[in-house]
């Protein structure tokens, strides 16, 4: 879908024939509508940005797994969510154990 033209309406609304407190109140809520737009859209991309990185993240957890000889699609998808949940312990600043992890592995693996 366009979106130029609601763009260009709301950032340049035209006052044709307004004034005084008609014009005031038609500005503000352009400016209003704008601010929203441009909130829904910053979200809208900041929202797919992170998806891509964690399917990248994701993807690359995945070739670690098949380069270790992990063939099995349950096995990689077992190794994928360990080293998700390291990941984001450690982009959350918390300190895990990478030796207790691989014990859960080890005693989780049939």
């Amino acid at each position: 879908m366009d979106t130029s033209g609601l763009w260009r309406h709301l950032k340049l609304p035209r006052v044709d024939g307004r004034t005084g407190d008609e014009k005031d109140a038609w500005e503000n809520l352009h400016k209003i509508e704008l601010e929203r737009l441009l909130a829904t859209c910053s979200s809208r991309r900041r929202s797919a940005r992170v998806q891509t990185h964690k399917r990248l993240g994701i993807a690359e957890f995945e070739l670690r797994a098949r380069g270790m000889g992990i063939t099995e699609e349950v096995l990689v998808a077992q190794k994928v969510k360990i080293w998700e949940g390291i990941w984001v312990a450690k982009k959350n600043g918390e300190d895990i154990e990478y030796g207790a992890l691989v014990l859960l592995d080890f005693i989780a693996s049939p």
